[in-house]
């Protein structure tokens, strides 16, 4: 009786699921990608690993974007002259480790930068660093997972909260020594508890946030996500904490800059008649030059970028466009994009479709993205998958398409065409004018990223346009919940 039920089941009704199925769906992939790389990894003595990170062949640069950092702001009146781009904030975070280390490794130059991965303190201190970080983000993981959804089980939960901490943009992130991983924990605190009960905890969320915005800037998008809860006075106590997160650490900087560094030897150098080799402008209006510097326009396609822009610089390898008519297409697809995830927010129904449109605005930004940016998702998608069931206590089809488009950018997907890199290599240029990564996540988590963009953004259309039909007068906006369950016990 049972198998007659089951074939007299509709297809619709097939393939909706529910979150047990979903989160199987995920463990059950991730498991299965992750051993097989482990096993790429025991065939090629490491070289499959070694190259599906930064490596590029001759040049080994681990951990060097926090030793880079410590060696930029160890002298607080020389930062800003060699090119930086951290908000003082920033500056003030790597400083402090900068002076936990001895001041002639801190101050060494940049041809003999390398010598940091050599130092046992330095390794340390990012590895402290980075563990600390690891583990607040798996308790938050482990509060939020467990009050959204008290029927999953602790196995399932906990092997959530592992595999992402071991995910393709956290690794990347920790071998590259780059510090998005403190930003992104705080980001997680304001995402997962800016609704709790606790008022305390909603305050300290708004100055997680405007911590984030302090240390890298573009986390500041998410604050968005405060005008589509309709919270508009904590959106303005967050833009409060967030310029205070720039203006206080500017001015302590100015109070910590040694009179003896390396600004004022310039400047003894200039009052004897030589000529200095570098520019002395240090002030905040040559941190902004930096930044619109560094944010230049993008000219070749990357692999490492989830900007839209990347698809005019493809579109013009693919059919030979000429420069001008790439950059008119570029803006175009930027700013449409940018335009329609903004506005798309304030029609989403639920909490991670708000979270990912916010995200979006900042992951589209060309300059601002790399692989290790693909950890602000993490929060997305722990919300996504966690989500509530129907009161049918089942979910749409569509969810496969989103988890699947999650999986290309934070399941480690084992390359099985690894030997065959050479040929795929000549294949790829030939015909698209750029040479592949050869690890699945870097090739497609730019398709990934925009393909859940578009169909997101259609669900939410089809959506508003649904609710407006039943109710012609006015589209009903999604309301402001009164109570929130998940984060409540912060």
């Amino acid at each position: 009786m049972r198998k007659n039920k089951k074939a007299n089941r509709q297809p619709s009704e097939l393939l909706q699921t529910n979150t047990h199925a979903l989160v199987r769906g995920f463990l059950i992939t991730f498991f299965v990608c992750a051993f097989l790389s482990m096993e790429l990894c025991i065939l090629t003595r490491g070289k499959y690993l070694q190259y599906s990170f930064f490596w590029n062949g001759y040049l080994s640069d681990h951990f060097m974007d926090f030793f880079n950092t410590m060696r930029d702001t160890w002298d607080l009146s020389w930062v800003y002259q060699r090119g930086t781009i951290y908000p003082p904030l920033s500056v003030l975070f790597t400083y402090l480790f900068s002076h936990m280390i001895p001041e002639d490794l801190a101050a060494i130059s940049f041809l003999s930068r390398y010598t940091m991965q050599y130092s046992q303190l330095c390794v340390l201190l990012f590895f402290m660093l980075a563990c600390t970080c690891v583990l607040w983000m798996a308790k938050m993981m482990d509060i939020y997972i467990a009050k959204r959804d008290a029927t999953i089980s602790d196995m399932s939960r906990y092997l959530t909260i592992v595999f992402l901490t071991i995910s393709f943009p956290f690794v990347y992130c920790l071998e590259r020594g780059n510090t998005s991983f403190v930003t992104v924990a705080f980001c997680m605190f304001f995402l997962f508890f800016r609704n709790s009960e606790n008022k305390v905890v909603r305050e300290l969320s708004y100055i997680s946030l405007a911590i984030a915005a302090g240390l890298k800037m573009f986390p500041a998008f998410l604050g968005i996500i405060l005008l589509y809860d309709r919270k508009y006075f904590p959106a303005i106590r967050t833009i409060f904490y967030g310029l205070s997160m720039f203006i206080l650490p500017y001015l302590l900087m100015q109070v910590l800059a040694p009179e003896d560094g390396l600004k004022s030897q310039v400047i003894s150098e200039m009052e004897a008649g030589l000529q200095p080799s570098v520019d002395t402008d240090g002030t905040i209006e040559r941190f902004f030059a930096n930044l619109f510097k560094w944010n230049g326009k993008e000219r070749n396609y990357r692999s490492n970028t989830t900007s839209i822009v990347n698809l005019a610089l493809l579109l013009r390898n693919v059919f030979f466009l000429s420069d001008k008519l790439t950059r008119t297409l570029s803006n175009i697809l930027f700013v449409v994009t940018e335009a329609l995830a903004f506005f798309a927010g304030f029609f989403c129904k639920k909490d991670w479709q708000k979270m990912f449109f916010a995200s979006y605005l900042m992951l589209n930004i060309g300059s601002a993205t790399n692989f290790y940016t693909l950890l602000y998702l993490l929060p997305v998608f722990v919300v996504f998958l966690f989500e509530k069931d129907d009161e049918n206590g089942k979910r749409t089809k569509r969810q496969w398409i989103y988890l699947a488009c999650f999986g290309v950018m934070l399941i480690p997907i084992p390359n099985l065409l690894y030997p065959f890199e050479n040929q795929i290599n000549a294949a790829v240029y030939a015909y698209f004018g750029f040479k592949a990564a050869n690890n699945i996540n870097k090739d497609l988590s730019f398709y990934a990223f925009q393909i859940l963009f578009f169909v997101l953004l259609a669900d939410v259309f089809i959506t508003t346009i649904k609710s407006y039909k039943k109710n012609p007068k006015k589209i009903k906006m999604p309301k402001k919940k009164k109570k929130e369950t998940a984060g409540a016990a912060a």
